[in-house]
């Protein structure tokens, strides 16, 4: 897993956030992003890519609880605690099974922001086996352009399943199973459909202290309507309750 260096000059004992970005996403999806997210809460922002995104090595292995710990190991070696975590759809799971982790350490997280996901086992659609198909055809192709990507992609013959995509759509924990306790709030999109009033009630039950908040926007929620989201999240951190103000 990499991660980029500190997106403004560090911050003396500020307590910082990571960002997790979603499928097929990396870190460079939120640079814009994350740069206001530093200056406006002043404090360090860490966007990472996720194994087999980005620039992070790749791996057959894309079980949830393996790429959490990879996110721990990025806490431990950067020496971060109290950190708050923002997950953006698979980077949603990610971020809660490592709040559900049973030995996680009670200082390193400070507060958890769940984008338009749940943390719960749905199925993952088979077009993404043939998203994934496509990526690593066009990669292998090195195409030159956008033509030879059409030809390379009208040749494609899909047929085994792609273990790396059921993995990506289990979660380790039952609803009450584990909980974790902190500050979360969870960001829907009003014109997507993962996060439902049924699926929010499932959140519930693995974080009991849950906000639900909802913008107009589809999944993509933070990219649709970032101004809003950045305040949604500003709002989040600063709040008296929250112990990053403690």
């Amino acid at each position: 897993m990499k991660g980029p260096s500190h997106l403004r000059p560090p911050v003396e004992d500020a307590k910082p956030i990571v960002i997790l970005h979603g499928l097929f996403g990396q870190k460079q999806n939120w640079r814009s992003l994350s740069r206001a997210m530093a200056k406006s809460l002043e404090t360090n922002v860490y966007a990472v890519d996720l194994r087999n995104h980005g620039t992070s090595p790749h791996h057959p292995d894309m079980r949830t609880t393996s790429v959490a710990r990879d996110v721990l190991h990025f806490f431990n070696t950067h020496g971060l605690s109290q950190v708050s975590l923002i997950g953006h759809s698979m980077g949603g799971k990610v971020a809660s099974a490592l709040a559900l982790q049973p030995n996680i350490s009670p200082d390193a997280l400070s507060s958890l922001i769940i984008v338009d996901v749940t943390p719960a086992k749905i199925p993952i659609s088979d077009d993404f086996a043939y998203y994934v198909h496509a990526m690593k055809a066009l990669e292998a192709a090195n195409v030159p352009d956008l033509k030879s990507a059409y030809k390379v992609l009208s040749e494609l013959n899909v047929e085994l399943p792609i273990q790396q995509i059921t993995e990506i759509g289990d979660f380790p924990y039952e609803p009450g199973e584990v909980v974790w306790n902190g500050p979360t709030m969870v960001i829907r999109g009003t014109n997507s459909d993962y996060v439902t009033d049924e699926r929010a009630a499932v959140v519930q039950k693995f974080f009991p202290n849950m906000q639900l908040k909802s913008l107009e926007a589809g999944h993509w929620v933070h990219s649709e309507k970032p101004a809003e989201f950045l305040q949604l999240v500003k709002e989040f951190l600063q709040a008296p309750s929250n112990p990053r103000q403690s």
